[in-house]
């Protein structure tokens, strides 16, 4: 995918990376993400060289769990 249509409806971190398991640098972490806001529908495009395969790492900014539809476009 070039681009991703998201919409969480909750605030979330996000990050891209080249691992997507847990208990990696490619984990989220609020120190060092973007925060995408909440009910808006927002394109991002996937960034290039991070290997041949590309994961999309997502965290909720608080102890509530968000629902995030992803679309590859």
């Amino acid at each position: 995918a070039g681009q991703l249509g998201l919409y969480s409806s909750g605030e979330i971190y996000f990050r891209f990376g080249s691992s997507g398991s847990s208990g990696t640098t490619d984990d989220c972490n609020k120190d060092n993400d973007l925060i995408l806001p909440a009910a808006v529908l927002t394109f991002i495009t996937v960034p290039r060289g991070l290997g041949a395969t590309i994961y999309f790492n997502h965290l909720s900014t608080s102890t509530t769990a968000h629902t995030v539809r992803i679309v590859e476009v």
